[in-house]
């Protein structure tokens, strides 16, 4: 039995709101668009189809930046870099892990921050920057008070 899966698109809406909070986080030379539809996953088309709502699938790159750019120059992306679900798929842990998470938590606070409410630029610049400074902190040194709105 062959399982047939809708394709994955992306809400434009969303999608532009997502790649803002990203390029806030990152900058515009850590976030890029993908020029041309390509194969993301198997399932993920039908969360928005079959639930309705509007969705958002994006990539975290995980290969070693070296190797990419020689595959790259090479013209052997396809060939030399594997991808998830291939065996020799294996992402750099350190930053691939850290960089996925961050990612994760910019969109969630894009989402509750702009989707929500409604917050002046100020606001919003204010919120990315003290989200900037936890991260760049170690763990063990952030609290949830220095996070507390400005006045």
């Amino acid at each position: 039995m062959t399982e047939h899966y809708p394709l994955t698109v992306n809400d434009p809406e969303r999608t532009a709101r997502v790649a803002a909070a990203l390029r806030g986080h990152f900058g515009d030379d850590r976030v890029h668009q993908l020029a041309a539809p390509v194969s993301a996953s198997e399932d993920f088309g039908s969360f928005g189809s079959e639930w309705g709502v509007p969705s958002v699938f994006w990539y975290v790159g995980g290969t070693d930046p070296d190797a990419y750019r020689e595959a790259e120059q090479a013209g052997r992306v396809a060939q030399d870099i594997p991808t998830n679900h291939n065996a020799k798929f294996a992402p750099v842990i350190h930053p691939t892990m850290e960089t996925g998470v961050q990612a994760m938590v910019a969109a969630l606070i894009y989402a509750a921050l702009f989707l929500s409410f409604a917050i002046s630029r100020t606001e919003r610049d204010w919120y990315f920057n003290k989200v900037r400074e936890v991260f760049r902190r170690p763990v063990a040194g952030g609290s949830a008070k220095e996070l507390s709105q400005p006045s």
